[in-house]
């Protein structure tokens, strides 16, 4: 049996990931998702936000075949500001071997 989850958890989900693809350079942006979230909480329980669908269940093999072939085809705006920030730890680190398991495609790897 495939689990069920409500609409609100779907939009609560990518309320989080764009506070997440704001944060830091859009201050108004987080605040209004902020206060999003918080109406979808208020009415958590009632339609549309109750409405519920059931979501497919992947094993590791069926989801990575379902998603490798897009995995770095969509633009994501996080990886600038992830980058800001990753970059100079990376440039202040001596060479060396480094375990990279299951980090997504290596993209800071060399």
């Amino acid at each position: 049996m495939q689990p069920s989850y409500r609409l609100a958890d779907y939009l609560l989900a990518m309320e989080g990931l764009a506070i997440l693809r704001l944060w830091g350079t859009d201050p108004n942006g987080v605040n209004a998702r902020a206060s999003e979230i918080l109406e979808i909480v208020a009415a958590l329980n009632q339609p549309p936000y109750s409405d519920a669908t059931a979501v497919p269940e992947y094993d590791v093999v069926e989801g990575y075949q379902a998603w490798a072939a897009t995995y770095d085809s969509m633009p994501n705006i996080l990886f600038d500001v992830e980058e800001r920030v990753i970059h100079p730890l990376l440039e202040a680190l001596p060479s060396g071997r480094a375990l990279d398991a299951a980090c997504g495609t290596g993209r800071y790897s060399s």
